[in-house]
Formats: C-alpha cells, sequence, structure tokens
C-alpha cells in the first residue's frame, strides 16, 4: 500500500512484483533474506546520505533474522504465498484507495480530452494562424 501511495512513480503492477519477489525470498528460508539484507547493507554503506537506514533499520533486521527460528519463517513465508495467491491480497478493491475508481475517471478524462482536441483542431484549420504558412504571413505583416 506504501508503494502505492507515497512514490513519486505510482505503479500497482511493479508493487505487486516487489510482494511476489519478497514472498519469493522469504520461501527460500532465513539464510537467503539474511543474505538479501546483507547486499541491502552494503550498498546502503556506500552512500553519504543512506547509511543511516543501515543503522535503523538494516542492522536491527539483521540481528532479529538470525534469531528467529527457520520454521516460524517458513510458517510466514507460507501464509504470505497463500494470501498471495488467493487473489484477494492487495487487490486493487482492498487497499481503501478507490484505485478503481480513479482509473476509470482518468480514462474517461482521457476519452472526453481526446475528442475535444479532435473538434478544436478541425476548428482551427480554418483560421489563418492555425496552419505555419499563415503563422508567419502574420509575424510578417
Amino acid at each position: 500500500r506504501r508503494s502505492i501511495i507515497y512514490p513519486y512513480l505510482r505503479n500497482y503492477n511493479l508493487s505487486m512484483k516487489v510482494v511476489k519477489d519478497v514472498a519469493e525470498i522469504l520461501s527460500m528460508g532465513r539464510r537467503t533474506i539474511i543474505r538479501c539484507l546483507l547486499q541491502v547493507h552494503t550498498i546502503m554503506e556506500r552512500s553519504e546520505s543512506h547509511y543511516l537506514f543501515n543503522k535503523l533499520f538494516i542492522d536491527p533486521m539483521i540481528c532479529w533474522i538470525q534469531r528467529c527460528d527457520e520454521l516460524d519463517v517458513r510458517a510466514f513465508s507460507n501464509r504470505v504465498l497463500d494470501a498471495i495467491s488467493s487473489g484477494a491480497f492487495l487487490a486493487k478493491s482492498t487497499l481503501d484507495l478507490d484505485l478503481d475508481e480513479l482509473e476509470q475517471n482518468l480514462l474517461s478524462d482521457d476519452d472526453s480530452d481526446d475528442t475535444k482536441d479532435e473538434s478544436s483542431s478541425e476548428e482551427q484549420s480554418d483560421s489563418p494562424v492555425s496552419s505555419d504558412k499563415g503563422f508567419r504571413t502574420m509575424i510578417e505583416e
């Protein structure tokens, strides 16, 4: 839900792909999760402004996941995969963001803008300003 609300570029399909990738990483077990967190740690460590994320989030997560039992990680992974496969998990209608309604409004606005553009281009074709030749003539005068 946050990936759809906050980022500059919002893309529902990309967000769902990220959720599926995270579920896949979780299903590979604790060792794979730790490897991924260590890769993130290395990337953040090189940045001048993002190194604080290591101290605040990544380091505690690495410590926490090491203390988790492998069976608990697998059980959580199975629940996440079941929720994703059911189709109800993070469906547009369950996010309480009215995404379906917004998409329909945007599509209907695009359709109405296209028809307005077509009618206005027909009206402008009769005026001398709309053609390049007529515009040059008006400027020269």
